[in-house]
């Protein structure tokens, strides 16, 4: 049988001895370090009460801590999720910039084709003026013939006759130059065009790109915001409960416990607006750099100085100009 006594203390060192049926008692004395002064009210209680109050307050404890670990799962669960979302977000958005870009590509190369059909053409144009060019040839060759067998008696009218031819063929050498000029002017003008058609095609597309990853950056902040705070307000309901069941316990259980325990756990993170970061170049404004020199090099109509007829007489005005040892030496 365990005897409860409750005195009042009237020294800090006087001794309580226990009343009844106990016949040992153990010397209490009270000193002003422990916290007692006169005029206290003191309450004895026997070992296993204060055992099974020790073991009540571990068992506290204990579950306290269990909390804080199921809360700290709850956080870095969280993290995973969000590190998922944003790989799966990546992962379509580059789907998408490859899709976009084949198809730029599909694009590109038809333009290409198109560029091939226009230089054929203009091939088969060049090969015209070749055949007419060697036509002209022809022309003079038998007019010179002719010079050299009349020059004597007709001097003065072959004279005449080979100045307007050679105006003549000054002429088609001056039309050859031209189409020349035209033909590379125009590739070197349309591969520009395609180049820039291009680089708009690919900034059109990641302005949009880039609109998309921010709709749904917000959305995914707005969700985390949310669940965060119905963590926190479930986290704070949890720690009222056990606030509340601490001080319902009777006073003499918390003898060695401060009688306002008042437990708290910070969620003030948890209520905060989620901000994620995304870099800033997450998707650029490239442009397609392309060597439109080296293109028109390897695409270039060869100059058609082969195809020029030299018309100087250098020498006497009353030579004949011979025109067909001029073409072979050219």
């Amino acid at each position: 049988m365990t005897e409860y006594m409750t005195k009042l203390i009237h020294s800090v060192t006087e001794d309580i001895p226990l009343e009844g049926d106990v016949k040992k008692y153990n010397l209490v004395i009270f000193s002003p370090e422990d916290g007692f002064k006169t005029g206290d009210h003191v309450t004895v209680i026997g070992m296993d009460e204060f055992n099974k109050l020790e073991e009540d307050s571990e068992n506290q404890i204990n579950e306290i801590n269990n909390l804080k670990k199921i809360i700290n799962k709850f956080e870095s669960e969280d993290e995973d999720i969000l590190k998922l979302k944003d790989l799966a977000n990546k992962s379509e958005e580059k789907d998408d910039e490859i899709s976009k870009l084949k198809k730029d590509l599909s694009v590109l190369s038809e333009k290409t084709k198109k560029l091939e059909k226009e230089n054929t053409e203009l091939s088969s144009e060049l090969d015209n003026k070749n055949e007419e060019i060697e036509g002209l040839r022809t022309q003079i060759e038998k007019l010179n013939i002719e010079v050299q067998e009349e020059y004597l008696p007709k001097e003065t009218s072959q004279s005449e006759e080979l100045f307007k031819l050679q105006n003549k063929v000054n002429e088609r050498n001056e039309l050859l130059f031209e189409v020349t000029d035209n033909i590379n002017q125009t590739m070197e003008d349309a591969i520009l065009d395609t180049v820039e058609e291009t680089n708009n095609l690919i900034n059109a597309n990641n302005k949009t790109t880039r609109a998309k990853i921010n709709n749904t950056v917000s959305k995914t902040e707005r969700e985390v915001t949310e669940r965060n705070r119905a963590v926190a307000s479930n986290i704070n309901n949890m720690v009222d409960e056990i606030n509340e069941e601490l001080r319902n316990i009777s006073f003499w259980k918390l003898l060695f416990n401060r009688k306002d325990i008042d437990i708290k756990i910070p969620t003030s993170d948890l209520n905060k607006q989620v901000k994620i970061d995304i870099p800033k170049n997450i998707v650029e404004d490239k442009k397609v750099n392309v060597d439109v020199l080296k293109i028109k090099n390897q695409h270039k109509i060869d100059n058609l100085k082969q195809l020029w007829i030299e018309t100087d007489n250098k020498g006497s005005d009353k030579d004949p100009i011979d025109v067909e040892h001029q073409t072979k030496k050219d």
